[in-house]
């Protein structure tokens, strides 16, 4: 769904975050008051779609009862759209707002624990994609975070839900449970019962402890991790090469070079590095990007651009890292001369992308495809 319908959501969650690292009391507490009001921002805004853009019928009757009543919005989205809940209890969001409530009114002097403007911030960020399928990335949370808890078994749901749903089985109570059983591991099972609790007991805890968080997140990468690998098949990242036109006239076309990385799968990524070879019949002019060395592929000459991507990468996220607003670039000329060339014997450009903890993913696309001379 088009983000523009969550615009103002999004913009109070920019708002937190501007916020979240100063580390001043009241700094924690304009960030936890603006991830609240994000979150019930993007509840009324969807409740607000028409069908064919939410997928769900309320009316404006069901609207009007639940007012300005934060639980009662909630209610209506648990009754009418649980799916987009995955990952979610409702009672996580009910117990944030209230703490929001306390801060809000009684908010001098108050400051709240690191760890649950995290966990409220991630809680917020899953709710935006299910709700909306747009992201704002996440916090600078450290990846031993209850905010990295929260996402984790987001997406533990969600691939085990999206696995069940495949094999026509029915979505349950601990219909989770059913699914990891059949994996090979059967320890797998109580650590998936263990990992539920952990994680709605330190959500809703008075006091967190930092260690227990640590030693939950990294048990959810490794079931995460598991599932992911019996459920997906699809490459763990995905590449998408396209173009777009900067000036055009009768003999000489101008294009740069757009190109767009996709996680498909868990865990998230630090960092990655990006290789292209580029014919070197095409002229092509670089900024933001290393030049390596040239190579020879089937008679034709290539020259490698490589990049070093530390935009941290999340499962579902896309990511220009070429072509797009203050990315690296990669400018090319196209003149009747250089078509006849790539045309005569068709050329590809071709490219590696480096990952962390998966494969490199290798692809190219034809020349052909990135211009219209």
């Amino acid at each position: 769904m088009e983000s523009t319908w969550a615009s103002g959501a999004i913009e109070l969650l920019r708002h937190a975050d501007s916020h979240l690292d100063l580390n001043t009391a009241f700094d924690k507490r304009i960030a936890f008051i603006s991830i609240d009001n994000s979150v019930e921002t993007m509840i009324r805004a969807f409740l607000g779609l028409p069908k064919a853009k939410s997928g769900i019928r309320v009316t404006k009757q069901e609207i009007d009862e639940a007012g300005n009543i934060f639980p009662k919005l909630l209610d209506l989205i648990a009754k009418h759209a649980p799916d987009r809940l995955i990952g979610i209890d409702a009672s996580d969001v009910e117990h944030y707002h209230r703490i929001r409530n306390t801060l809000y009114h009684e908010g001098t002097g108050l400051s709240v624990d690191d760890q649950y403007i995290r966990a409220y911030r991630g809680i917020a960020g899953v709710l935006l994609q299910n709700l909306f399928g747009a992201t704002v990335g996440h916090s600078s949370a450290g990846p031993d975070s209850l905010e990295r808890l929260v996402i984790n078994w987001n997406n533990i749901e969600r691939i085990l839900r999206q696995g069940m749903e495949q094999a026509g089985l029915s979505t349950s109570h601990r219909w989770e449970e059913e699914f990891v059983a059949n994996l090979p591991d059967k320890n797998d099972t109580l650590l998936l019962r263990n990992l539920r609790s952990a994680r709605n007991r330190l959500v809703h805890s008075q006091s967190v402890d930092r260690k227990e968080v640590s030693h939950w997140v990294q048990e959810s990468e490794r079931l995460l991790r598991k599932i992911s690998d019996a459920t997906d098949s699809r490459p763990p990242a995905t590449v998408t090469v396209s173009y777009t036109k900067a000036q055009i006239t009768s003999d000489l076309h101008r294009y740069s070079l757009v190109v767009t990385v996709t996680l498909n799968r868990t865990p998230d990524q630090n960092l990655c590095r990006l290789s292209i070879l580029w014919p070197l019949v095409v002229r092509a002019r670089s900024t933001g990007l290393k030049i390596e060395e040239e190579k020879n592929l089937n008679g034709t000459r290539y020259i490698e651009f490589s990049l070093l991507v530390e935009e941290r990468l999340w499962p579902g996220q896309s990511v220009k890292v070429i072509g797009g607003k203050d990315t690296a670039r990669l400018d090319y000329w196209v003149d009747t001369e250089t078509f006849e060339k790539v045309h005569s014997e068709p050329v590809q450009v071709f490219y590696t992308l480096y990952l962390q903890d998966w494969p490199p993913v290798n692809g190219s696309v034809g020349f052909g495809n990135l211009n219209i001379f």
